[in-house]
């Protein structure tokens, strides 16, 4: 067997950064959408039900 490349500590930040980006993109996304569930509940223009099974749907996925 061939040795294990090394990786460089340039590559290692390069991807630590690329998994920071992505969790962030994350957060944000989850943020916008419970922000968005507050406001409809709120608002009341979404009944409870509803708006369980959206929430249960997007979870489970």
């Amino acid at each position: 067997m061939g040795q294990r490349k090394k990786i460089r500590s340039k590559d290692l930040r390069r991807m630590e950064y690329a998994v920071l980006v992505q969790q962030e993109r994350k957060l944000r996304e989850e943020t916008t959408f419970f922000m968005f569930m507050n406001e409809m509940l709120r608002r009341r223009k979404m009944p409870i039900r509803e708006l369980a099974k959206n929430i249960t749907s997007i979870i489970d996925h």
